[in-house]
C-alpha cells in the first residue's frame, strides 16, 4: 500500500510540476507577445515621427526656395529698372546733343536693391 501511495504521490507531484511548467511557459509566451506588441508600437511611432520630420523639412526647404525665387525676381526687376533708366538717360543725352542743348542735370540715384531674405 505504501508503494501505491508513493506512486500516487509521485504522479501527483509530476502532474503539478507539468502544470506549473505549462503555466510558466504560457506566462512567458504572453509576456513575449506583449513585448513584441510594444516593440511594434514603438517602431510605428518612430516611423510616423520620422515621416513628420521629413514632411516638415521638405516644407521648410520649399518655403526657403520660394523666398529665394521671389528675391531673385525682385532683384532682376530692380536691375531691369536700372537698365531702363540708363537707356532712357542715354537717349535723352543723345537727343540733347543732336539738338545742340547742354546735357541734362545729374540723374536721380536709383533706389537701393531689395534686401536679401
Amino acid at each position: 500500500m505504501r508503494v501505491a501511495r508513493k506512486q500516487a504521490e509521485d504522479r501527483h507531484k509530476a502532474s503539478e510540476a507539468r502544470r506549473a511548467e505549462t503555466e510558466w511557459a504560457e506566462a512567458a509566451a504572453r509576456a513575449s507577445v506583449q513585448r513584441g506588441a510594444v516593440l511594434q508600437r514603438e517602431a510605428r511611432e518612430r516611423v510616423h515621427r520620422r515621416e513628420a520630420e521629413e514632411r516638415a523639412r521638405r516644407e521648410i526647404e520649399a518655403d526657403h526656395a520660394a523666398v529665394q525665387a521671389r528675391y531673385k525676381e525682385e532683384l532682376a526687376a530692380h536691375h531691369r529698372r536700372i537698365a531702363e533708366d540708363a537707356r532712357q538717360l542715354a537717349r535723352e543725352r543723345l537727343l540733347r546733343r543732336q539738338a545742340g542743348l547742354p546735357p541734362p542735370d545729374a540723374p536721380p540715384q536709383p533706389p537701393p536693391p531689395p534686401p536679401p531674405p
